[in-house]
């Protein structure tokens, strides 16, 4: 029977958890890599159990790991005995591999990919030499790199325009006598784009409170039963939509708080069949300040706000914490608390 190790691994993505584990059988790589490698699968195997690490690990390990095959130095390498391992063996050896896995799958994967090969190796390795005698290697040597990237352009950047004129300069290229006085305008022009950004996902903010507190008008109206009834009754006779076409203010005020009125008593199931909204919604969009939406979104709008209220909330977020986009979205709600009175 062929041997085979399990290794396991775990993701996160919005807060859910899951894992995978993977099967290596002895023979699925080549042997001059596998009569070396087994012995550090299995302890990988065993550590992984204990704390899995993230399923992108071993995107990377399933190719550099049968990939030192093709590493010229690699036979030559698992032919000493751990004991007459020099540093400068292991030196070569992750020249080689950076050298082989660059020639392979190009500068940025064969880079992200040689890494955490030489990690992998060099974790057994402290294992094998537990001394420290070789752990030197990892900086004897320097990698390649990964490909140069240019970095994402900050609102700063641009050029501001007002009334399709140029306004001021962008960030790097603002007027200054020094290094010191370009060094505060820039810090100067960064605060104040921020703050302008801060404002208008305020606003944003506000706009959607407000449309709530509509909502929370309409929910407070007191109409008569009868009349609702009798209005209610009309929208089931054929030609619907001429039919709404005759309704009063007053009329579909009435209905406008009597359907969100249905719409937040847990008792009642909201009325599937209704088809009057196409005719209301403009008005009802209208009074909470918020662009035309179907009726039924109009009246859940509390729970499913347009996605630039969300987009505006995160930002804020991000502003006040420095969070990258993933944390933000993690927050739970029994991680916020109110600021003290006048703190901001």
């Amino acid at each position: 029977m062929s041997k085979s190790v399990t290794l396991r691994f775990c993701s996160k993505r919005y807060g859910r958890g899951t894992s995978k584990n993977v099967e290596i059988q002895y023979g699925d790589w080549p042997p001059v890599v596998m009569a070396w490698l087994w012995p550090a699968l299995e302890q990988y195997a065993k550590d992984s159990e204990l704390n899995p690490p993230h399923l992108t690990k071993w995107d990377v390990l399933s190719h550099g790991l049968p990939g030192l095959a093709e590493v010229p130095s690699w036979i030559a390498f698992t032919k000493i005995p751990a004991h007459a391992l020099e540093m400068e063996d292991v030196r070569d050896l992750y020249m080689d591999i950076d050298d082989a896995f660059h020639r392979l799958w190009g500068r940025d994967r064969g880079a992200l990919r040689s890494a955490s090969t030489r990690a992998f190796l060099r974790r057994y390795l402290d294992e094998l030499r537990p001394d420290g005698s070789l752990a030197r290697a990892k900086m004897a040597f320097r990698p390649k790199g990964r490909a140069e990237t240019v970095p994402r352009a900050l609102i700063s950047d641009g050029v501001l325009y007002d009334g399709g004129k140029a306004k001021e300069a962008p960030i790097g290229a603002m007027p200054h006598a020094n290094a010191k006085e370009l060094k505060a305008l820039q810090l100067n022009r960064m605060h104040a784009d921020l703050d302008a950004i801060t404002d208008a996902c305020c606003r944003e903010l506000d706009a959607y409170y407000q449309a709530c507190s509509v909502l929370d008008e309409i929910l407070a109206e007191d109409w008569d039963p009868a009349f609702v009834s009798e209005v209610s009754c009309g929208l089931r006779k054929a030609g619907l939509k001429k039919h709404m076409q005759t309704l009063g203010a007053e009329e579909r005020r009435a209905l406008t708080a009597h359907y969100l009125q249905v719409e937040t008593r847990l008792d009642t199931p909201f009325d599937n069949s209704y088809m009057g909204g196409s005719s209301m919604s403009p008005e009802l969009a209208k009074r909470m300040g918020i662009a035309p939406l179907e009726f039924k979104r109009c009246l859940r709008y509390r729970l499913y706000p347009h996605q630039t209220v969300l987009i505006a909330a995160l930002v804020v977020i991000q502003i006040a914490t420095t969070w990258n986009v993933g944390a933000v979205i993690e927050l739970k709600r029994s991680d916020v608390r109110p600021l003290p009175e006048g703190a901001m």
